[in-house]
């Protein structure tokens, strides 16, 4: 009997890998395009991190009676504050930015009705962070990435994000009569076109490796489980 000669199976291999090719960049396609929509923030492990935080709240009835303690004793520092100020006096603030926050350090924030405004918010923040932290048997490195895109989430809806809550803007918005509306609306629409097209970060391209940019050979002197420390 004649031997099979190797071109079938060698054909039969050489689809194999081409399949195998054609489906990984199909992967690699969908993730990279994922990547750029979530901010490179892997959906998988964010909603597994949130499957553990919330299960571990669920079966937490002491903590879920701590938060429902704290909101209510949140809420009634901020009516307390808000009545307050409604009588035109003097209010001590329901809670203080931390030392980092310089969001809202300037004086149009002590004004009414701004104050509440971002009263409130600090207020919600604090909440949220006690609400995804200390929780029972939540793994840390679940619990920071809970806490971590919950505080994200919450800085993106800041009163000083938007125009009607944030004082600075409207009263720069008088001044130049909506001037600074329309550059910023400008900057945003040439970013996005920029982002979403792939290219490098606008800039870049001035510095040109070994004239602006150095490169120097050196090796890791310095290792442990946060950094490495180059020389």
């Amino acid at each position: 009997m004649a031997a099979r000669g190797p071109r079938a199976t060698d054909a039969l291999n050489w689809e194999s890998t081409e399949s195998s090719y054609a489906r990984d960049s199909l992967d690699r396609a969908v993730r990279a395009n994922l990547a750029r929509t979530t901010m490179g923030i892997s959906p998988a492990v964010f909603a597994m991190a949130y499957l553990d935080w919330f299960v571990h709240l669920a079966i937490s009835p002491g903590k879920q009676l701590t938060l429902g303690e704290k909101a209510l004793r949140k809420a009634i520092r901020l009516l307390v504050y808000a009545g307050r100020c409604a009588r035109g006096g003097e209010s001590e603030a329901c809670i203080e930015p931390l030392p980092q926050d310089r969001r809202f350090k300037t004086d149009a924030w002590n004004e009414w009705p701004f104050n509440l405004v971002y009263q409130s918010f600090l207020l919600t923040q604090q909440w949220w962070y006690n609400a995804t932290t200390g929780i029972p048997g939540v793994a840390r490195q679940n619990e920071a990435i809970v806490e971590f895109v919950a505080r994200q989430f919450l800085d993106m809806y800041s009163p000083s994000n938007f125009l009607a809550t944030n004082p600075e803007i409207l009263q720069a918005t008088l001044r130049e009569g909506g001037a600074n509306l329309v550059r910023g609306w400008m900057n945003f629409a040439e970013d996005w076109q920029w982002t979403a097209g792939g290219h490098r970060p606008r800039g870049s391209d001035a510095y040109v490796v070994g004239r602006d940019v150095a490169v120097t050979p050196g090796k890791v002197v310095h290792q442990n489980r946060l950094m490495e420390l180059i020389q």
